[in-house]
C-alpha cells in the first residue's frame, strides 16, 4: 500500500538509497561468522511449497519520509503477526510463518535435526507445539510445521534476488529469546549487499533473533537471520529463495550439508561472466574435475535454470544438494556448447565461514549517515534551542530536555558526576541539582535562566514502525531509527556486590568474597558482618539478597559493617553477575558499542532501535513532525535503546519536585 503523504506534512524530501558497492556478482572472503541462536536452559500430508501469486513488484527506494513511515508501521502490523519465537531443547531461535497451514521457515542452527518437539511462541504470547522437518546445515535452512489446525497469520515468500544495496527492509525477531509481555521486535534498515549466498543488512539483530524474517516493504520475506559480525551494519540474512528450491526436501524431513553428510562442493572456483561463470580453477580429484571441467568453461545453467548471480549462485545453488548427488551442467567451451553429468563431492577441509571487511570506525557512520540525517532537518527545527548539553568534569556525560522557560532541565541522572553545566543555544550554565527519580534514572536540574524554549510533549503513543528523531544540538538529528516494540516493564539485571552470606546470632556474616568483585575492591573480608545496606539495617540474609537484588550493575551502594570492635562504611559501585558476562547476547552488546550505566529496570519504557552512546541519552525523543513524544532513557543493547513515553514525563517531574520540597534527595545522594 502507497498513501499520500498528509497535508499538513513539512517533510517533502527524498529518502536517497545508501551508496553502497553492490556484491550481488562478487565472491565473498571466508573467515568468522556468529551464529544467532540462543543455547539456554530452556514441526503429514502432501503440501506443496508456498508461492508467491503472480510478479514481484519493486521496491521503491525513495519514498518520501512519510510515505515510507506508513509503509513501515503498515508492514510491520502484519509481520509482528506472523513472526514466532522458537525453543528446541536448549536452542531459543526466531521464525516466520510462510502458510496458512503452519510451515514455520528458520535457520538451521536452531532446527539443528529432523523430529524434535519444538515449543512456537506466537505474537501475543500463547505457546503451541510443533516438530522440527528438514535442515540442510550448510546453507543454514530449516522447516518447521506446527502440529494444530490453522489457519495462522502468515507472510508471503518474496525474493532475495530482488533487492538492491539501499532497499529498505525490516528485521523482526526475539532478540535474547522471548521475553514476557514483549512481542516480536522490529528493526528497520537498508540493504547493503546482496548476492545469492548472503544478503547484508544493516538492521540490527543479535543472539535470539535467528531464524526470525528479513521483510521487504511489500510484506514479503526475501531473507532469513543467519549470522552477525561485531560492528552494527553487518547482519546477515540467508536470501529466502533457497528455501523454496529445496522445500521437497525440507518437507520431507531430509537433513543434509555439514556434518555428519558432509558438504557437497562442485571443486572450482570461478568469476561473473554475462551468461554465467567462468572457471579460473579446477581442483583435481574432485566432482568437475572428474567429470571433465576445465579452467575457462563457462557454466551457463545448473539442470534447466540458467545462471545470473555469478560464482556467488552457483555456490549456493550446489550446497542445496548433498553429497553425491548428480546434477547437470551447461557449459560453453570456445565455440562449443557442452553437458556434463557432475557427481558432486565432499568437502573436507572444514567448514568456510564468510567475514566482512567493515572497520570500527563504521559503528554508526553508515547507518546514520548525513544523507539520511539531512532529509530530518525540519523534524528537529522546532527543538534546536530546546536540547541541552549535559557536561561533567569537562566532556559531555548525557543531553538534557528544556522543560521550562526559567530553566529546568530533566536528563540522565547515573551520568552526573562533579560540577555540572548545561549548555544551550552556545550559552553556558551551572546547575544545581533539584533531585532525581531513581526508578527511571532521571534528574532534574535548575539553572539561572530566563527566556528559554521549553519543549512540550504530547501523549500520543507512537505505533511500531514509526519514525523515532533523536535531536541534538545542532541543525542536524544525532540518531533515527523506528519504535521496536510497545511500553513495557523492562526487567532488572541485578547488580552483584560479590559475597556469599549466612544468618547469625551478630547479624549477617560474610562467609565467601569473591575474587576481583565489588566486595573485594572496597575491602570487605570473609567474616565481617552486615551493619546495614543503604541505611536499611535489622538485616537477614534474605532481606538482604532482596536490597541488592533490586539493584542495578552500576549502582551505588553504601554498606556499613563490623569487624572486630570496630564499625566501617564503604561505598561499593555494583558490578554485573559473572554468568551475565559470558551470556552471548551480552558480550555482543558489548562488542556493538559503549553501553548505559543503568539500562534496565524501568518501570515503563518503549524500545526503539536508534543506534546512541550514553552520552546521547536523557534528551527528547521526536517523532517524524518534530513533537516530543519521550525521553532517550539508556543504551541498553546491540538491537536496542529505550525511551520514556512523553505522558509520563510530567508526571515525573512534578514526583522529582515533590520529594525535593521533602528534602529526601540532595546532591550527594546522587552525583559521585
Amino acid at each position: 500500500m502507497r498513501s499520500s503523504p498528509l497535508s499538513t506534512e513539512v517533510i517533502s524530501q527524498k529518502v536517497f538509497a545508501v551508496q553502497t558497492v553492490n556484491s550481488r556478482r562478487r565472491g565473498v572472503s571466508l573467515a568468522l561468522a556468529v551464529a544467532l541462536f540462543v543455547s539456554g536452559s530452556w514441526t503429514s500430508s502432501a503440501y506443496a511449497a508456498p508461492v508467491l501469486s503472480g510478479t514481484l513488484e519493486s521496491v521503491e527506494t525513495d519514498l518520501t519520509l512519510r510515505e515510507l513511515e506508513e509503509r513501515s508501521t503498515e508492514v510491520a502490523a502484519r509481520a509482528v503477526e506472523a513472526t514466532v519465537g522458537l525453543k528446541i531443547g536448549r536452542n531459543l531461535g526466531s521464525g516466520v510463518i510462510v502458510s496458512a497451514d503452519g510451515y514455520i521457515i528458520t535457520a538451521g542452527h536452531v532446527v539443528d535435526s529432523p523430529g524434535q518437539a519444538v515449543d512456537i511462541t506466537l505474537a501475543g504470547g500463547r505457546v503451541i507445539s510443533g516438530r522440527t522437518l528438514g535442515v540442510n546445515r550448510w546453507i543454514d535452512s530449516g522447516l518447521i510445521k506446527i502440529e494444530g489446525k490453522g489457519p495462522w497469520p502468515f507472510l508471503e515468500m518474496g525474493s532475495g534476488a530482488s533487492l538492491d544495496a539501499g532497499d529498505w527492509v525490516l528485521a523482526l525477531g526475539h532478540p535474547g529469546g522471548v521475553e514476557e509481555g514483549r512481542p516480536p521486535v522490529v528493526r528497520l534498515g537498508r540493504v547493503t549487499s546482496s548476492d545469492a549466498r548472503v544478503i547484508r543488512s544493516d538492521c540490527t539483530i543479535v543472539s535470539g533473533d535467528s531464524g526470525g524474517p528479513l521483510v521487504d516493504l511489500s510484506g514479503r520475506v526475501v531473507g532469513i537471520h543467519t549470522s552477525l559480525r561485531p560492528v552494527l551494519v553487518a547482519n546477515d540474512h540467508l536470501p529466502v529463495d533457497t528455501y523454496r528450491r529445496t522445500w521437497d526436501l525440507l518437507k520431507s524431513g531430509k537433513s543434509w550439508g555439514g556434518k555428519p553428510g558432509g558438504r557437497a562442493i562442485l571443486g572450482v572456483k570461478g568469476e561473473f561472466q554475462d551468461g554465467g561463470v567462468r572457471l579460473s580453477s579446477v581442483v583435481e580429484g574432485l566432482a568437475a574435475d572428474l567429470a571433465g571441467l576445465m579452467v575457462g568453461d563457462v557454466i551457463t545453467a545448473l539442470g534447466e535454470t540458467s545462471l545470473s548471480g555469478g560464482f556467488a549462485e552457483l555456490e549456493q545453488r550446489i550446497s542445496e544438494h548433498s553429497v553425491g548427488d548428480p546434477v547437470q551442467l551447461a557449459v560453453d567451451r570456445d565455440s562449443e556448447s557442452l553437458d556434463f553429468l557432475v557427481k558432486l563431492s565432499r568437502y573436507e577441509q572444514g567448514e568456510p565461514v564468510r567475514i566482512v571487511r567493515t572497520p570500527w570506525s563504521a559503528l554508526r557512520r553508515k547507518k546514520n549517515d548525513s544523507v539520511l540525517m539531512r532529509t530530518f532537518q525540519d523534524s528537529v527545527r522546532s527543538v534546536k534551542d530546546s536540547v541541552a548539553s549535559i557536561v561533567c568534569n569537562g566532556q559531555r556525560v548525557a543531553l538534557g530536555s528544556v522543560l521550562s522557560e526559567d530553566g529546568q532541565i530533566l536528563t540522565k541522572a547515573s551520568e552526573l558526576s562533579g560540577e555540572v553545566t548545561c549548555w544551550i543555544a552556545g550559552h553556558s550554565y551551572a546547575a544545581e541539582l533539584v533531585g532525581i527519580n531513581r526508578e527511571y534514572d532521571l534528574a532534574l536540574l535548575q539553572i539561572d535562566a530566563s527566556g528559554l524554549d521549553a519543549i512540550e510533549f504530547v501523549d500520543d503513543e507512537p505505533e511500531i514502525g514509526q519514525w523515532i528523531v533523536t535531536p541534538g544540538t545542532t541543525s542536524l538529528p544525532i540518531a533515527v531509527g523506528i519504535l521496536s516494540a510497545g511500553p513495557r516493564t523492562i526487567p532488572i539485571r541485578s547488580g552483584f556486590l560479590g559475597v556469599s552470606m549466612q544468618n547469625a546470632a551478630e547479624g549477617v556474616r560474610i562467609e565467601r568474597v569473591v575474587q576481583d568483585s565489588s566486595a573485594e575492591k572496597v575491602g570487605l573480608l570473609r567474616g565481617d558482618f552486615l551493619v546495614s545496606v543503604n541505611g536499611r539495617s535489622g538485616l537477614t540474609q534474605r532481606s538482604t539478597a532482596r536490597i541488592l537484588g533490586a539493584l542495578r550493575p552500576n549502582s551505588e551502594v553504601e554498606l556499613e559493617y563490623r569487624r572486630g570492635a570496630g564499625t566501617y562504611r564503604v561505598r561499593a559501585v555494583l558490578g554485573s553477575r559473572p554468568e551475565e558476562e559470558n551470556n552471548p547476547v551480552e558480550q555482543q552488546n558489548r562488542q556493538a558499542g559503549p553501553l548505559s550505566k543503568l539500562r534496565s529496570g524501568f518501570p515503563t519504557a518503549f524500545q526503539h532501535d536508534t543506534v546512541l552512546v550514553p552520552s546521547e541519552c536523557g534528551g527528547p525523543l521526536l517523532d517524524l513532525s518534530g513533537r516530543a513524544i519521550g525521553v532517550n532513557l539508556a543504551r541498553a543493547g546491540r538491537t536496542s535503546s529505550y525511551g520514556l513515553p512523553g505522558e509520563l514525563v510530567r508526571k515525573l517531574v512534578a514526583k522529582i519536585e515533590r520529594k525535593a520540597a521533602d528534602h529526601s534527595a540532595t546532591p550527594d545522594k546522587v552525583m559521585r
